[in-house]
């Protein structure tokens, strides 16, 4: 087997451990004026909760619905709460806390889904969603997803990270040339 089905196949822990957060459970990101702590955690399709599945669907449509209106000329909500059900589909979700204890955890407020895949014969690290809460966008948190995300493909050694963005959607594109 290759990169993308071994990685694929991995249980959750060790893809945690090894691969995500191989120095603890979570990533923390301290809000700008350093009174807020945001947890990043790990989930897959088949453990993120049906609450945590839509409330990202539900980030997806305050912050792209009219961008998919524009582009295809509708909202494609059932659509794409199938795609958000693939089941390599990996997520990492940042949520406000005291710690990253489920408990003291607030609503998703953020999320970069990934998956190992291959594009056109490459086996890559692709980028689905990244879509994060008005407030918390500017302060460095979508680029710490994304380089997340870009080690967990270089641990896996996969040679590209991969994404498609609307043209019409210029903060991310502009966002996007950044990350290179």
């Amino acid at each position: 087997m290759g990169i993308v089905e071994d990685g694929n196949a991995l249980p959750f822990s060790k893809l945690l451990s090894d691969y995500v957060f191989p120095s603890g459970t979570s990533q923390t990101f301290d809000s700008r004026d350093g009174e807020q702590k945001y947890f990043i955690n790990l989930e897959t399709s088949s453990s993120i909760t049906r609450e945590h599945l839509e409330a990202c669907l539900n980030l997806i449509e305050e912050t792209s619905a009219e961008t998919y209106k524009a582009s295809t000329g509708k909202w494609p909500r059932a659509k794409k709460r199938r795609e958000m059900k693939l089941p390599d589909l990996r997520y990492l979700l940042v949520q406000s806390g005291s710690s990253s204890s489920e408990d003291t955890l607030g609503p998703i407020e953020g999320f970069l889904s990934y998956m190992l895949t291959y594009e056109d014969g490459h086996e890559v690290i692709y980028c689905y969603e990244l879509h994060l809460a008005n407030h918390l966008r500017g302060w460095g948190l979508g680029r710490k997803l994304m380089d997340l995300m870009e080690d967990v493909g270089k641990r896996f050694g996969v040679e590209k990270a991969m994404l498609t963005v609307f043209l019409t959607n210029g903060v991310g594109v502009e966002f996007y040339r950044k990350c290179g």
